[in-house]
């Protein structure tokens, strides 16, 4: 764990310094290759994933979600 976050602060630490500068380099293009790679990723998990095969997006934000009963104080009988 140690090494861990040894190496952790000097990667950080040059993400922090070197990639802001240059996403004033970053062509548009670029960003639109990377939205159909994130479009193309979300296709694939929704698809091959078998515990969320067949199942709405409602569904899965709700399973989720705590119980409502936890949230208001209440218990469900």
């Amino acid at each position: 764990m140690g090494i861990a976050v040894i190496a952790n602060w000097p990667f950080n630490f040059a993400l922090r310094l070197y990639i802001p500068p240059d996403f004033r380099d970053v062509p548009w293009k670029m960003f639109i290759a990377f939205e159909i790679m994130w479009i193309l990723v979300a296709v694939r998990f929704f698809v091959t994933y078998p515990e969320i095969y067949d199942k709405s997006l409602l569904r899965l934000l709700k399973s989720c979600l705590p119980p409502m009963d936890r949230i208001r104080g209440t218990r469900a009988l």
